[in-house]
């Protein structure tokens, strides 16, 4: 069941031994390294063991930081169009003692962050620009209600002052 289970994971999964190279792999990892080729499970290229990852996957030098066992976070790697996180888990089995490289590819994932940070941006712009429609609605019916006031005052005065008077020639 477990050789099953590793088999079928779609993260790609390296067993490396103390020095960290690579003894085992799952089929997401025989694909990473020979894309395409059909391989039966559980048959790592002979080539492939004893060498270290940094030998086998052409994207591991481009990385800022390599994975290191202790790292609680995962490394970010970029080959092709794909984003990678990379991180390494060490483990005790008995006698013998190693690691785990697991490479998933997380492309979906971050472009879907990347759109939802974008669509909240354009939120809150249009939340602002609502915001300043209201204060700018506010503001004219402010100034109309003067402008009326001003206005009837001007009409009363033109009404009431006598035609030739100084009075009703500002109030026109």
């Amino acid at each position: 069941a477990r050789a099953a289970v590793f088999e079928r994971m779609d993260d790609a999964i390296f067993v490396l031994d103390r020095a960290y190279r690579v003894i085992d792999a799952n089929a997401a990892a025989v694909e990473l390294l020979e894309p395409g080729e059909r391989v039966e499970p559980g048959e790592l290229s002979k080539s492939a063991i004893g060498r270290h990852p940094s030998e086998l996957l052409s994207w591991w030098s481009a990385m800022q930081k390599p994975p290191a066992p202790d790292d609680p976070e995962p490394s970010i790697a970029m080959s092709g169009g794909q984003i990678l996180e990379v991180q390494v888990t060490p483990f005790i089995d008995g006698r013998s003692g190693g690691s785990l490289l697991r490479v998933r590819d997380v492309t979906a994932r971050r472009k879907a962050e990347f759109e939802r940070r974008g669509l909240e941006g354009r939120l809150r712009e249009q939340e602002r620009l609502e915001g300043l429609t209201v204060l700018a609605a506010g503001l004219a019916h402010d100034f109309n209600n003067m402008l009326t006031a001003i206005l009837g005052n001007a009409d009363y005065l033109i009404a009431t002052s006598p035609d030739d008077s100084e009075r009703r020639a500002s109030a026109e």
